[in-house]
């Protein structure tokens, strides 16, 4: 699978490097396969009284995925926060919960699915997750390798959580031998990548709040 892996990685990193070759696209929603850059999980924590939905995140150096959590934060007049700024009692004020990081080794940041194992069952609590990272989901998926959203969506399925939505985008990786090659999906998320996510938040808030949650 590791040799599998690599291939892939090699043959999206000559997709990015050759634009023009219509067969290297991929679709912005998805996303995925790993970086192990640093996790800075010092999110901004905010929240006022009237807030209804709760975004977990854990950001890396690259602030790729911030960028995706700040979008969707603006549309739904969110709380931010990372794993060490919550606890299981506070997930009861929320009406929504998203949970999201990078990928690596094709899963979520480890203080993620950490988060979700220390939580008791918390039945239909409504959750959604997100991602970035080196190559597109569907890429990965097409290539055999496994599904990067797999360990995070059964953990919250184990808890009874009610998995509302997903979104993916490829992210900036210079993991590894990518640096040799500075590096591939430089600018990425990119405003259609963050345009996107915005409207994947408003589809949520729409079928998914009630509108006296709404801001």
């Amino acid at each position: 699978m590791k040799i599998k892996a690599i291939q892939v990685l090699i043959s999206a990193l000559f997709c990015a490097s050759t634009a023009a070759s219509t067969s290297c696209t991929t679709t912005p929603p998805d996303a995925v396969s790993g970086s192990t850059a640093a996790i800075y999980d010092q999110v901004e924590s905010s929240k006022a009284a009237d807030q209804r939905v709760l975004i977990i995140t854990a950001t890396s150096r690259t602030g790729g995925t911030a960028k995706l959590a700040q979008a969707m934060a603006e549309v739904f007049g969110a709380r931010l926060a990372s794993p060490r700024q919550v606890n299981a009692e506070e997930l009861l004020d929320y009406s929504l919960v998203g949970f999201g990081s990078g990928i690596f080794d094709q899963m979520h940041h480890a203080s993620i699915l950490e988060f979700i194992e220390s939580l008791p069952e918390l039945p239909g609590r409504k959750v959604f997750i997100f991602s970035t990272s080196g190559v597109s989901r569907q890429f990965a998926i097409d290539h055999e390798i496994d599904d990067p959203h797999t360990t995070l969506r059964e953990s919250l399925l184990v808890k009874g959580f009610e998995l509302v939505g997903e979104y993916n985008c490829a992210g900036f990786n210079d993991n590894s031998f990518l640096k040799l090659f500075g590096g591939m999906n430089k600018g990425k998320p990119d405003a259609q990548d963050i345009a996107q996510a915005k409207v994947f938040a408003g589809e949520l808030k729409r079928h998914y709040l009630h509108p006296e949650d709404w801001h």
